[in-house]
């Protein structure tokens, strides 16, 4: 699989897995990249190599938090971290100023960093099914 260089989307949703395949590295051209409902707990050090990467899904994992690389890829536009059972939202997501749909629902939050206000860009937004008990001033006047 890692010869299809060419590839731009590639789902590996639901498929059990606990890493994602080294193959995954050579796939240089990816611009979406599903990894949604696996096991995965950690993500390999190459992945911040994937810098074309705009979308990516890594929602229904097993996360206990996500490794700062995944805020090397500065092209970013979609983050779905829904329901990796998160308790906390990294803040090298404040790097990632191309971002316009981040999605942290069903996490286990309890509160919400004052910098997620700055990402400007984003217009979707997803925050429910956490632990949130006040949320911050996100839009200051």
């Amino acid at each position: 699989m890692g010869n299809l260089t060419e590839l731009t989307q590639l789902t590996l949703r639901d498929c059990r897995l606990d890493a994602v395949p080294d193959w995954v590295a050579n796939l240089t051209k990816l611009d979406d990249l599903w990894l949604n409902g696996n096991r995965l707990t950690a993500l390999p050090d190459w992945f911040a190599s994937l810098a074309e990467l705009r979308k990516l899904y890594l929602h229904g994992n097993h996360f206990a938090e996500l490794p700062a690389r995944v805020g090397k890829l500065a092209n970013l536009t979609l983050l779905d971290i829904s329901g990796c059972r998160l308790t906390a939202v990294p803040d090298w997501i404040a790097n990632l100023t191309e971002l316009t749909d981040l999605r942290l629902d069903n996490n286990r939050l309890t509160e919400l960093p004052e910098w997620l206000g700055g990402l400007g860009g984003l217009s979707f937004l997803t925050l429910h099914d956490n632990q949130l008990t006040e949320l911050p001033e996100l839009c200051p006047t």
